[in-house]
Formats: structure tokens, sequence, C-alpha cells
């Protein structure tokens, strides 16, 4: 397979790139002061946010095909993949011990979920397209 900058830029290792870059800075930013680094919770949420966005997609599909029925589907997924990285964004945030996590967290976790609601949409629509072409 031949790998370009376009492939590259298409991937899910480019978006887990910008939002450690994206998501680390705001960290850096909401808690550089306090007597605290801002550096450590800065590389904690980049972290964190790059390994989320990764898995991401999967966590999204993977509970998108276990829900029947169109509103499970287009939600419950992304409801539940939300959740679960909120956890382990709180869990990562206290032992780096970020002094303003609820800052720190909410913009990248509302981007998600808009993000998880749009892959559950994606996933729905080509799934109907794919229904409507073996009819």
């Amino acid at each position: 397979m031949k790998y370009s900058i376009h492939t590259f830029l298409q991937s899910k290792y480019f978006y887990a790139f910008v939002a450690f870059l994206l998501w680390g800075s705001w960290a850096y930013l909401v808690n550089v002061g306090n007597n605290h680094s801002g550096l450590t919770s800065g590389l904690s949420q980049g972290i964190a946010s790059f390994v989320i966005t990764v898995a991401m997609i999967e966590s999204v599909t993977y509970f998108y095909n276990r829900f029947n029925g169109k509103i499970l589907k287009l939600f419950l997924p992304s409801l539940i993949t939300i959740s679960l990285n909120c956890i382990f964004l709180i869990v990562v945030h206290y032992y780096a011990g970020t002094p303003h996590t609820f800052k720190t967290i909410l913009p990248a976790l509302t981007v998600g979920y808009m993000f998880c609601l749009f892959t559950t949409y994606s996933l729905y629509k080509s799934n109907q397209h794919r229904e409507i072409q073996n009819d």
C-alpha cells in the first residue's frame, strides 16, 4: 500500500496528534499557576487525548454494533464512550495533581462527544446505504 501525506492527514493518528497538541496546550494554559507546573497537566492531558482519539472510533463502532434500534444505536455508543473517557481523564488528572481538572477536561469532552455523535451518525448512514444496495 502506498503511503502518502494525504493518507496520513486522513488517519486517526494525525487527529490524535492534533488532539495531543490542542488539549495538551489547553491544559497547560488552564493550570500554569497555583504552585503547580502546567507542564505536568499539559503532558497528562495531551497523552490522554492522543490515546482517547485513537481508541474513540473503535469504541463507538464496538458499542454501535451491540445495540438494536435507531435511537439506541445513535446515542448510547457516544454516551458510553464519552463517559468512559471522562472517568479515564479524571483518574489521569487526579494522579497528575491537576488543580483545575474540570476546566481542563470539559472542552475536550464536549468536542469528543460531538465527534462520537458524528461517528455514530456516519455508521448509521453507511449501514442504511448498504441495506438499500442489498435490496
